[in-house]
């Protein structure tokens, strides 16, 4: 076997490390191009980059989730033009049931009513009525008020009588005819013995 040279020898070590090296590089570009060709598939497709926080939202036609508005249900009583049970949005305040009651009539006390105050479901507005003084209609000169005539407004110009027992007093008297004394009103659910004893001065049935 013949024994090569040094000379041999060097231009074969040569040779391999030429080919190792374009090997090498070889290798490097295909992967560069390999990246390359990755990155630009979303843009091929038509793909967008997005952030994940927001992508949701823009996906559910352009706009975020509605939620319907719940509503609670609140009694309006007392010095209102009409007294009833509303629906209203929740977050609704007193003068928004107080609006929706149609509004205060003229002898509510709104001194005493905070209109800001927060509603829930369930609750109450009771509009006090303004005071009259206990000798309003049994000043002198003033005559008695006859509780089988006198109208639903008149009434309600008695002491501690507001416009919803007015109307339950003339309501009475066309259901069951005219009081014989001042102590029939006693038969009107709710009307007590303090009530009749602050206004009996002040009324008559003749």
């Amino acid at each position: 076997m013949q024994t090569l040279t040094r000379r041999e020898r060097w231009l074969i070590s040569l040779a391999l490390f030429i080919v190792f090296g374009i090997g090498v590089i070889y290798a490097y570009t295909h992967r560069q191009q390999d990246q390359g060709n990755s990155s630009s598939i979303p843009q091929q497709y038509g793909a967008k980059k997005t952030n994940s926080k927001y992508s949701y939202d823009q996906n559910v036609n352009g706009s975020s989730t509605a939620f319907k508005q719940a509503a609670i249900k609140v009694d309006v009583k007392g010095a209102v033009n009409q007294p009833g049970l509303y629906t209203l949005p929740t977050g609704s305040r007193v003068a928004d049931a107080i609006q929706a009651a149609g509004g205060l009539n003229t002898h509510a006390d709104t001194e005493t009513v905070n209109l800001a105050t927060a509603l829930v479901d369930g609750d109450e507005v009771n509009v006090p009525a303004i005071p009259v003084p206990a000798n309003k209609s049994t000043a002198a000169g003033t005559k008695k008020i006859n509780i089988n005539t006198a109208t639903a407004e008149e009434l309600d110009t008695l002491s501690g009588i507001g416009p919803t027992r007015a109307k339950e007093i003339v309501q009475y008297r066309l259901q069951h005819g005219l009081f014989l004394k001042a102590e029939d009103l006693l038969n009107i659910e709710g009307f007590g013995v303090k009530l009749l004893d602050k206004i009996k001065d002040q009324i008559t049935v003749h």
